[in-house]
């Protein structure tokens, strides 16, 4: 059997090796060393080091994760979401969108009323007020939708957002 001459990754000692184990413990020092073997050399690497470097690995990925979903998350944000005046992000609401229909509902109903109270040129008032009406159910229909589209996207990224939490906890 061959012996093989190795430094420890640890204290720098002359360690020598039979076979071909794939651990091995410093005598001098007592550092747990893995063999590492490549086509033109064979070195150790302390053990500890390695699981440390394999825990600092581990926490970078979940990071990584984290950092990606928010980016994920921002970019939903933006593009479900409305814009006020000043350019800020609103969010859509089920409230704003039963409010543009009230709203809508309210506007439509006195150009009802006046149309028939008065029976005079029944249609202009009627056709406005159809035309009211209609707006309110389009847009408040698509914000209600709207809104529930950003409800299910929050409600997706929270919960991938504690499972990474999770996971870094461990």
């Amino acid at each position: 059997m061959e012996l093989q001459k190795i430094t420890c990754g640890g204290c720098g000692a002359s360690l020598s090796l039979s076979g071909e184990p794939k651990f091995v413990d410093c005598r001098f020092c007592g550092a747990s060393l893995r063999v590492v073997r490549n086509d033109s050399a064979v070195f150790t690497e302390v053990q500890e080091r390695v699981e440390a470097l394999g825990d600092e690995v581990a926490e970078l990925r979940k990071d990584a994760d984290l950092r990606a979903l928010e980016d994920r998350w921002a970019a939903t944000q933006r593009e479900l979401s409305g814009y006020d005046r000043r350019g800020r992000l609103m969010r859509p609401t089920r409230g704003f969108a039963v409010f543009i229909m009230a709203a809508c509902l309210l506007c439509g109903i006195p150009g009802i009323v006046s149309a028939i109270i008065t029976q005079r040129n029944v249609f202009a008032p009627l056709g406005f007020t159809f035309f009211v009406l209609m707006f309110g159910v389009v847009r408040g229909g698509g914000t209600w939708r709207q809104a529930t589209r950003y409800e299910e996207a929050e409600r997706a990224y929270l919960e991938e957002r504690r499972a990474l939490m999770q996971l870094e906890g461990e």
